[in-house]
């Protein structure tokens, strides 16, 4: 019923689905072009483009009858390929939502990275710590060694040299 409604008021029911072919057609008494593809779908789904009142206003601004019907078909075909749909925007939003859910995995997965490399960087910092720490005892060790060396050198040259 959308269609007869459609061709006695001279709407053009444009699709919103996308792609989705146009059936075109005439009104009954010749003065508009309507573009009809919406058989099924309800009103809702749809957006009214009075061709008739456009067609109108164009012969009255001087343009052909023919002119003005070329123009209202290439604005119906204009608005069924550029105008996003209820669906479209569904898609967009299940996309983005897809994102941000990947974005969310690569968000954890990042910072389960940095938590590995800052262990890893921990760890080898206490490796680091604990090398100085021996470092430092054998280096002590061997100072005293030598101390003690060259007490017992000194000792032992002066009760040689009286």
């Amino acid at each position: 019923m959308v269609v007869d409604q459609a061709h006695v008021l001279g709407l053009a029911v444009l699709e919103t689905e996308p792609h989705a072919p146009v059936a075109r057609g005439a009104d009954t008494t010749g003065s508009c072009a309507v573009s009809a593809g919406m058989y099924d779908r309800p009103m809702s789904e749809a957006i009214a483009f009075d061709t008739h009142r456009f067609v109108k206003r164009l012969t009255e601004s001087g343009f052909t009858e023919k002119q003005a019907e070329t123009l209202a078909e290439e604005h119906v075909d204009l608005l069924n390929a550029n105008l996003a749909t209820k669906a479209d925007v569904e898609v967009a939003r299940a996309d983005i939502a897809r994102v941000e859910a990947g974005i969310e995995t690569l968000r954890q997965e990042t910072k389960a990275a940095i938590a590995k490399v800052e262990a890893g960087v921990e760890a080898l910092r206490q490796e680091t710590k604990a090398a100085i720490e021996a470092v430092k005892v054998d280096l002590l060790k061997w100072l005293f060694g030598a101390l003690i060396a060259q007490g017992g050198l000194i000792v032992a040259l002066v009760k040689l040299l009286p």
